[in-house]
Formats: C-alpha cells, sequence, structure tokens
C-alpha cells in the first residue's frame, strides 16, 4: 500500500497544542498506560516499531491520533517524562521507562523483592485471595479455543478490581511477577515470539490453538513460566 507522506512538525504540535496541558484525556490515558504496561513488562529498551504493533496500542493509538500524527510526536510531548526516547547504534527509535537516578534499576527491583518479602510465606492476604479466584473464575468462564492473555484478565472488571488491591499504581511489580511468585504452582504463563502472555492452569495450557501467523512455518516458539519455587 502507497504511504502519504511524512507529516509536518507543526501539524503534530498543532494537534498536541488543543489538548489540556492539565490533564489527560481518557483516550490517553488508556496509551499512555498501555506503554507503561509494555515498557514495565519487557524491562529493557524496547523498538518503537514493536510498540507500535503492541495490540493495545494500536487500539488506544487508533482512538487518540489522527493517521498523519506518529506516536512518538506524542510520546516525546505527552508522556516525555516517563518514557525515554532514544536510538540505539543502528538508529532506531527505542522506548524505556524513564530511569529518575543512577541507581533506578537497582531500586526497582529492591522495592520488587520488598514488595514480596512484605506478604504471607505461609498463606495469602485477602486481597490476594480474591485475585486468585478472580483469575481462576475468568479462566473458568473463557469460552473461545484459543487460551485468554493477561491483558484479556485485565479487561476483566473482577481482576482489574482486585489486581489494583493487590499491586497498587506505581508499585514496580507487574500481573506476570505476582502470578510467578505467588501462584505459580496454579496458573502457567507462555510468551509468544510477539510478547503475548497466554495463561491457563499449570499443564493445562493448550498453545496449539493459538492461531499460527499468516505464512509462518511450523508452531512458533513459547517460553513457558517455570512457577513458583
Amino acid at each position: 500500500m502507497k504511504r502519504t507522506s511524512a507529516p509536518d512538525h507543526s501539524e503534530a504540535l498543532d494537534f498536541i497544542s488543543r489538548l489540556p496541558t492539565d490533564r489527560y484525556i481518557d483516550s490517553e490515558m488508556q496509551l499512555r498506560q498501555a506503554i507503561i504496561d509494555l515498557l514495565q513488562e519487557k524491562a529493557v529498551a524496547v523498538p518503537l516499531t514493536d510498540v507500535c504493533r503492541d495490540p493495545k496500542v494500536t487500539e488506544y493509538r487508533t482512538e487518540l491520533l489522527p493517521s498523519i500524527i506518529p506516536l512518538r510526536e506524542w510520546i516525546e510531548q505527552r508522556i516525555g517524562g516517563e518514557v525515554e526516547t532514544s536510538k540505539d547504534e543502528t538508529g532506531r527509535y527505542m522506548l524505556a521507562i524513564k530511569a529518575t537516578g543512577q541507581h533506578e534499576g537497582e531500586s526497582k527491583e529492591s522495592k520488587r523483592e520488598q514488595f514480596f518479602e512484605d506478604l504471607p510465606t505461609d498463606g495469602f492476604t485477602h486481597d490476594e485471595v480474591q485475585l486468585r479466584q478472580a483469575l481462576l473464575d475468568f479462566l473458568q468462564n473463557w469460552k473461545a479455543a484459543e487460551p485468554p492473555t493477561l491483558t484479556n484478565a485485565g479487561e476483566d472488571n473482577n481482576v482489574k478490581k482486585w489486581k489494583m488491591r493487590v499491586i497498587p499504581k506505581g508499585t514496580p511489580v507487574t500481573m506476570r511477577n505476582w502470578i510467578d511468585r505467588r501462584i505459580g504452582g496454579e496458573i502457567e504463563l507462555a510468551e509468544s515470539a510477539s510478547s503475548q502472555l497466554y495463561f491457563g492452569l499449570r499443564g493445562q495450557l493448550d498453545l496449539s490453538m493459538v492461531p499460527k501467523k499468516r505464512g509462518g512455518g511450523g508452531d512458533p516458539p513459547y517460553k513457558r513460566s517455570r512457577g513458583a519455587p
């Protein structure tokens, strides 16, 4: 398909200038969170092209931005304080959560470990019990042949409610971290080559029903979680 010419920089700035300066509109909040969730999940710099291909980012980007506005422009102008844009040695644009200090990586890891150390070792908190049950209920009610992803689960109101209580906003812990560390003996995760995180009951996660990419040969590689120690 023939690509239209690149937008003028002033067009992007004009669109962005019409957005509120003291808050994000709803579609911006959704796009911002989708990008941050992806970058936190990876915990490393991610090519901008990969971010643009993420299903959630694509969905919210389409809702918010006219097709002529580059995602990079919106990121730099609106969430540049949280997300850092850079170029790698080949000239590719890369995105990463912006570090706030010299030892940000070590600090984040230590905070993550402290989060789990503060949880009971011989059981679950009340909110953890509810989140665990919400995930199990979601799996039981899932009707599609293809296994669900964590993104699917995150759209469930009950899962969303208890996730927010167990893992408050700003906590350096993802749902993936929590599942692996706390209920990995019951729930198994598998990451596809396209970074989709499928999940199911341990020993029952059937990835054979995941649609294969058009033109691809053989089964895609998956990285399965080993479960809680």
